[in-house]
């Protein structure tokens, strides 16, 4: 068991770090996979962006940003789905080499360390989210009010590196699952 969990965390990481090439700040990539009732969604997003820098975490403000990573992005908050879709929030997870990068046991024998993060300044997080919903539902993107430097978030439907579907903005952060 803890082999298949360590495989999935580290395939998660890859996955985030060689999602589309270099990342580009201000955008991030939202992935929306519906099988009724069964919705996912995997948000990816620059470290930048998300908590400010994307290096080991050097100062006291920069330690507490990455802390409270799990609180500012909240799935409950993040992503409100309409009503009538009875959308239930399953589970939610967050990735990403930076959380490494505070001090840490592999186990009660280990001392306490911290890896390095970053390969070129280049660090992603990624959110992933399960729902059960009764019906398709239309979802309020709110990572825009959290994250002022996003500018836009380009959705996909079938893989996070194949084509774009639509792109939502902060003025128009609305997408209707299909």
């Amino acid at each position: 068991m803890k082999q298949v969990l360590f495989f999935l965390l580290l395939s998660n990481s890859v996955f985030a770090a060689e999602l589309h090439g270099p990342h580009t700040h201000g955008e991030m990539e939202l992935l929306v996979q519906w099988q009724a009732p069964n919705l996912e969604i995997t948000l990816v997003g620059s470290a930048h962006d998300l908590i400010g820098y994307e290096r080991d975490p050097r100062s006291a403000k920069e330690k507490k940003a990455l802390r409270k990573f799990d609180q500012k992005y909240d799935p409950l908050e993040l992503i409100k789905t309409n009503p009538e879709s009875k959308c239930e929030f399953m589970q939610g997870r967050s990735v990403s080499d930076m959380f490494s990068a505070t001090s840490h046991k592999h186990s009660l024998l280990d001392k306490a360390h911290a890896h390095i993060v970053g390969l070129k300044d280049h660090v992603d997080f990624m959110l992933k989210f399960k729902y059960e919903c009764q019906s398709a539902p239309e979802m309020n993107i709110n990572i825009f009010s959290r994250t002022p430097s996003i500018k836009k978030i380009n959705v996909h439907n079938d893989m996070i590196d194949g084509p774009i579907e639509i792109v939502l903005t902060r003025k128009n952060n609305l997408y209707l699952v299909q």
